[in-house]
Order: structure tokens, then sequence, then C-alpha cells
């Protein structure tokens, strides 16, 4: 966490695009500066030259900054640094004629109070609905697979998923079953995380490293199942959310987060809330025994998630922008 490059513009390796940015405006024709954070330093620099330039200034959070989930464990020293941040963000939302933000989350947190309900927007990350179109049809696995993708966060109740789990192999030993952690040897001590928790999970486990997205677009597609991790309250939005939607297959939500993530899988039909590792367990049991019965988990039923497609993203942030006042 910096403090330098939000007081002192001149410090940080990102001031090259704040000087590259005053050289194009005044030698193109610029009717508004929009910057899209994190970094979040950028933020500060399309606010000084909205003032400079007497340009309209548009700021995008792709994730949160003062108020992110990760700023919940700070040492004093990371409070002062992070009361600077706050300092600056409130002077940037305030000079803002429009804050779009990936999840009504990070809009909620941080400028409620700042900025009017018509100068906000929500623009979803959403997935790519031409990769999805492309996906092949895919074939019966051999063994019931659980994918998951992305990180993980300390808030998120992985714990009650993998008790969920156990319970779930102590009343069914032979059950032909694994979960797939997509990503997730990039980052050890999360695999750690994983593999601590109880040694009879861990022929069941797989951890994969990085891959591309239309690689991994193709895996969600062939699991039996889909695993989000949250925790009640959280109401944080995931990016990978989105990549789950297209393949129409079962999302286990653990734990509820009373939140955004309930309400998109209650608007696609695709989600199985649990509130606690017995909820998990239950869930597996009922997904395991259609699939061995019929060999199929997807939900041919699911309300349709064209909304979340990156194609209605891009609409809609072309709709807010050219309702911006241009000077």
């Amino acid at each position: 966490m910096a403090m330098g490059e939000h007081l002192f513009p001149k410090i940080g390796d990102k001031h090259f695009l704040y000087k590259e940015a005053k050289q194009r405006i005044t030698s193109l024709h610029v009717d508004a500066i929009m910057a899209t954070g994190e970094p979040f330093v950028l933020h500060t620099y399309a606010s000084r030259l909205g003032k400079q330039y007497n340009l309209p200034v548009v700021l995008d959070y792709r994730d949160g900054w003062t108020t992110n989930q990760e700023n919940k464990s700070l040492s004093f020293a990371e409070q002062l640094i992070l009361l600077s941040h706050r300092i600056g963000e409130r002077k940037n939302l305030t000079n803002a004629s429009l804050v779009t933000a990936a999840s009504p989350t990070y809009l909620k947190n941080t400028s409620t109070s700042l900025m009017k309900k018509e100068r906000t927007a929500v623009i979803y990350n959403g997935y790519d609905e031409e990769i999805a179109r492309r996906l092949k049809p895919s074939e019966l696995n051999s063994t019931f697979t659980i994918a998951y993708a992305g990180r993980l966060y300390d808030y998120q109740r992985l714990e009650s998923f993998l008790e969920g789990l156990r319970i779930f192999l102590t009343h069914h030993a032979n059950a032909k079953i694994k979960v797939v952690f997509y990503g997730m040897s990039f980052y050890p001590e999360m695999v750690k995380r994983i593999k601590r928790f109880h040694q009879s999970l861990e022929n069941h486990l797989v951890f994969t490293e990085r891959i591309s997205y239309s690689r991994l677009m193709q895996s969600l597609h062939s699991a039996d199942a889909l695993l989000l991790l949250s925790a009640p309250g959280a109401d944080w939005l995931s990016a990978k959310t989105f990549d789950y939607l297209p393949h129409k297959k079962p999302i286990l939500l653990v734990e509820g987060d009373q939140g955004v993530l309930e309400k998109i899988l209650e608007e696609t039909s695709l989600g199985f809330v649990c509130k606690n590792a017995n909820e998990v367990s239950s869930y597996i049991k009922e997904l395991y025994e259609a699939w061995v019965n019929t060999g199929k988990t997807a939900i041919e039923n699911a309300s349709s998630s064209h909304a979340y497609t990156r194609q209605a993203s891009t609409k809609q942030l072309a709709d807010c922008l050219l309702n911006i006042k241009c000077v």
C-alpha cells in the first residue's frame, strides 16, 4: 500500500501515463477522461487532468479501493496510509461526472454519500459470449467433478465447503468425486490452506497451474458442478462468477453472501445456496445421485444470462458515456 504517488504525482512508475495523457489532450480533441482502477493512482491523475483542462471525468472501479475486503486487517502504519487514500478518493469522487463499478458493493461503500444516483452505474465484468458460443459439448465424466476458478480470500468460508465434502464422503466412502481448483498451484499458501483441512480429502483434491481463458471456460463447461465461496454479509463479487453462468451447471455458493451473489444466482436459476457444512453435504449428495442416475447435472430451465455478458456490459457503458455532459 503506497502513499507517495497519490500525494506527489511525480512519484511512482505510472507517472509516465500522466505525462502522456497531458500531451494527447493538448494535441487531440478530447471529450472526457476515463480512468480504471486498480491502480487507483490513475483516478488521481484523471481528476487532476479533468480539473486542469475543464473536462468531465469518469472513474471506474474494477476492484474496491479503500473499502476492499483485504483492508480489514492492517497495521497501524497501513491504516495511516489508508486514511490518506480515503482523503484522495473522496476528492476524486466529488469531482467526477460519472462513477462506474464492477459490483454494486463498490458503489454502495464508496460513493453513496458523494454521488447522485444518476451519476453512478454498475458495469459488470461479464463473460465473453463469443467464447461461450464456441464451447464443445461436454462429455460424461468418469468422476463427478466440482470446479473452482481463481484464488482464495481470507473471508471466504472455504472450510465450510471442505467440511461438507468430508461429511458426504463419510457416508459415501466409495463415491467417485473430485474438486479441481483451476489456477490454484500459482498460490502455494492457498494450496496449503486447502490441504491442511483434513487428510481424508487428499485424494479428492486437484490443483492446476494457470490456464488460458478459453481453456478455463471449456474446463468449467465440462465440470458437473461449480463452486463459489463467500460469507454472510460479505456482498463481494468475484469476476469468476460470470464465467460460471453460460455453462448452465449447478453452482454451489458456500456460504450465502446475502447480497449480490445470491441475487445473480437467483436471477439465473443456477444457485444452490449453502448456509453450513451440512447443507453442502446435502446438495453434493443430491447432485451426485443425479449424476449417477442420469449422467447429467445441467440445469436445462436456467434463465438467460445474456445480461451478464461483456457485450451487454459494453453497450451499457457506451450508453452511460453518451449521456455525459461534455464541455
